[in-house]
Formats: structure tokens, sequence, C-alpha cells
């Protein structure tokens, strides 16, 4: 079993990843869900199109890593107490 990432654009899946598709090779999609993927959306300004043909001319294979210039470092310092954070404010614990 092999993982490959991938977004719908609405009317079809298209994977971010090269990988060999044999023709009628059987899948199991998983969908995550929204906040396991910054609410489903991805930035508005990403081209994934884009990318790819950029990839493409440069040799690589995958587009692994390619959003790393929209992300948003501030929240990562929350992250080491995020799940202490999130229990003290459900159950209100001090």
């Amino acid at each position: 079993m092999t993982t490959i990432p991938a977004y719908f654009d609405g009317s079809t899946v298209r994977t971010l990843d090269a990988y060999p598709f044999e023709k009628d090779q059987k899948l199991i999609i998983t969908v995550l869900d929204d906040t396991a993927t910054n609410h489903g959306r991805l930035p508005a300004n990403f081209d994934a199109e884009k990318e790819l043909a950029k990839t493409r001319e440069q040799g690589i294979k995958s587009l692994r890593g390619s959003l790393a210039e929209y992300a948003n470092p501030a929240p990562i310092a929350k992250e080491k107490d995020a799940w202490a954070s999130a229990v003290r404010e459900k159950y209100g614990l001090r």
C-alpha cells in the first residue's frame, strides 16, 4: 500500500506526487477531516498545476514541500502545550 498526497479540484482528484498507476488499478481514497487539512482548503494563491509544471521542468518527481512558503510559523510554538490547553479549555481544569 502506498500513500500519495492529492487534492480535489472540484471535479477531479489530482495527485501531487507522480506515481506509475496501472490501468484499472484499484484505489482506496481517504478523505481527511477539515481540521487535519487547514479546513480542507489550499491557500488561495496556490496553483497546483503551476507547481506540478515547475517540478516537471526541474526534473523533480514530487511536490513534497511545495507549500512551505505558505506556512505560518506563529502557531508552532503553541503545539508544545496544545493537548494540555485543550483539556483545560474543554473541562475547565486549571
